[in-house]
């Protein structure tokens, strides 16, 4: 359900075409359920305003950006009381870019730029404006395949990051000129510059094409972010859904889950829609989709089949904050 535009102008004229507004795509209803007993009864106690009996009510949330607003949407058949409530990816001064395929900007609440499996100067979904790396600090590195790793020999070389990747994967790494490659393990935690990283558990392949040799680059990988101000990001890498999943949604509470849905190599919409139900995230980015016509997943499909968490789709080269 969207907001009606007609709606949103009667109750909050500062705001009325909410729902049409390119700053708020990728936006998604979900039913809260009845007001009696729920948790956001509380919001409602606290902001509790006339508008709600007309129809919509637009709330700036208390936050750094003036952008950032939760809708409240109150059905009004009686009998229910259902309470629909819009919400939105709440960054709290991260900032989020996604540069197609897996690969991903996080600028982080004190300026440190986080680069996330960078494949970009042959990936056909980067934007032309993004190929070229301006800074970065930390790089991570999920596993070996080259759309993944594509362009950070290069770019490490360039900034001189701290590269974060499996043992073997950070071993090849330095063998080409890497300098500060970090090589952990799943399970491990390392606290570097503003963030704390986890390496976790991802079911895929990771061998590196160097040359005409196909060398071992040690087991893929995905990663939890915990940033300064709480807020917890995991990038699942390329994987398919596999149980533990539910292990780190329970360890790690990731507020926002990176996944791939564009099947054949990873996750399809059906799998990656039941891992959502294991990591139980508010919000999930779909990524590895559509960069080929191999990859057939798509995030309406994906979108249909989510139960539990806010569809948040990027566009490469758009900057979330």
């Amino acid at each position: 359900m969207n907001l009606p535009g007609e709606i949103a102008k009667e109750n909050c004229r500062a705001f009325q075409h909410a729902d049409e507004d390119d700053r708020f795509s990728g936006e998604i209803t979900r039913d809260v359920g009845p007001y009696g007993g729920h948790a956001i009864c509380d919001l409602l106690a606290r902001y509790e305003n006339p508008g709600f009996c007309h129809g919509a009510f637009i709330l700036p949330v208390s936050c750094a950006s003036a952008r950032n607003f939760v809708i409240y949407w109150w059905c009004l058949p009686v009998i229910s009381h259902a309470i629909k409530i819009k919400i939105f990816m709440y960054l709290n001064g991260t900032k989020l870019t996604w540069l197609g395929h897996a690969a991903f900007r996080v600028e982080t609440p004190g300026g440190k730029t986080v680069l996330i499996d960078p494949w970009l100067k042959g990936n056909p979904a980067c934007p032309e404006s993004e190929k070229e790396v301006k800074k970065v600090d930390v790089m991570l590195c999920s596993h070996g395949h080259s759309d993944h790793i594509g362009d950070a020999v290069e770019i490490a070389k360039k900034h001189n990051p701290v590269v974060v990747g499996m043992v073997e994967l950070c071993a090849w790494l330095q063998s080409k000129g890497v300098k500060q490659a970090s090589g952990m393990n799943k399970g491990g935690t390392a606290n570097i510059l503003d963030l704390k990283i986890t390496m976790v558990h991802a079911s895929h392949s990771s061998g590196i094409q160097d040359g005409d040799r196909l060398i071992y680059g040690g087991e893929p990988a995905g990663f939890v972010m915990e940033f300064s101000n709480g807020l917890k990001i995991y990038h699942a890498g390329d994987t398919c859904v596999f149980g533990d999943m539910a292990i780190i949604g329970e360890l790690y509470k990731p507020d926002i889950a990176m996944l791939p849905i564009g099947d054949y190599y990873t996750m399809s919409p059906r799998e990656a829609a039941y891992a959502c139900s294991l990591l139980k995230p508010k919000t999930v980015i779909p990524m590895h989709f559509g960069t080929f016509p191999i990859l057939t997943g798509t995030v309406a499909e994906f979108r249909k089949l989510v139960k539990d968490a806010e569809v948040f789709e990027m566009k490469p080269g758009v900057t979330v904050s």
